[in-house]
């Protein structure tokens, strides 16, 4: 019941980023893909490897521009589904966060696509030219790799938010953060190596 309101916003959204492309040449999912391609794999074939490839690459394009979208919606209805079991103080510390915490998203989505998946990819396509070998990618990790690195960034921008609100909620000190903060590094560095999409600890020691 919570997560209704946002529901109804998020599946709208979706679809018509998968199916209208009113008032675009084409769906926003589809640009988007050919947008990414360009911007990140010039000179790379991009292929599908079996027919279902290209229906779910789009599939899963609108469902990320969807989420991203209805993101804001979605903290808000967390937030207020929660509040009945904080008090007063504490709500007000979380509900002033959502808007710094969208923004943190957006930049660490942009930060991490912008700075560190071109980087990445030069190095990593860097050993195929060595070797004269023909760079290929498929649709589904290059949709994958892109997107999914660029939300581990927002995630990690995200940890100032919870810093704050965990020590204004008084769940931990204020000198917890400097006492431990070698620990909350290499906690960080064994998500990164679970979560980052290339599996070569590249995108994780640049992260």
């Amino acid at each position: 019941l919570a997560l209704g309101f946002w529901f109804y916003i998020f599946v709208p959204l979706t679809i018509y980023f998968f199916t209208i492309s009113y008032p675009f040449p084409a769906p926003i999912s589809v640009l988007t893909i050919k947008y990414l391609k360009d911007l990140f794999f010039p000179g790379i074939n991009l292929i599908v490897t079996g027919p279902m490839d290209a229906f779910v690459a789009q599939t899963t394009m609108a469902i990320y521009l969807g989420l991203f979208v209805s993101l804001p919606v979605l903290i808000y209805r967390i937030i207020f589904y929660l509040s009945p079991a904080l008090y007063p103080h504490e709500k007000k510390h979380i509900f002033w966060m959502i808007i710094p915490s969208f923004i943190l998203f957006i930049l660490g989505f942009g930060f991490v696509d912008i700075m560190i998946v071109p980087l990445t990819i030069r190095i990593l396509y860097g050993f195929a030219n060595s070797i004269t070998a023909q760079p290929f990618i498929t649709l589904e990790n290059m949709v994958a790799f892109v997107i999914g690195t660029g939300f581990l960034g927002g995630l990690a921008f995200q940890i100032p938010i919870l810093m704050y609100i965990s020590t204004k909620m008084k769940i931990v000190k204020s000198g917890f953060w400097l006492r431990y903060w070698h620990w909350a590094a290499a906690g960080f560095l064994i998500i990164t190596a679970i979560i980052t999409p290339d599996g070569t600890g590249v995108t994780m020691l640049l992260l």
